[in-house]
């Protein structure tokens, strides 16, 4: 059982490390007029928050 609690960690981990990346590809890929650079800041930043809170939250730190 603790086993797979620490695998299901790792792969989720790693799958939102992933995902963050693939953001930050795609946010290169968009133009750089105005809408684009704010609509991609915030995608960022929501984005990132994802793996951020993940992280605490699966140290249990919350």
């Amino acid at each position: 059982m603790q086993n797979d609690k620490q695998r299901f960690k790792k792969d989720f981990k790693k799958r939102l490390y992933g995902f963050t990346l693939k953001l930050v590809e795609f946010l290169d890929t968009l133009s750089k007029d105005n809408v684009s650079r704010r609509l991609g800041d915030q995608l960022l930043r929501s984005g990132t928050s994802i793996i951020a809170s993940s992280i605490l939250t699966l140290k249990g730190k919350r």
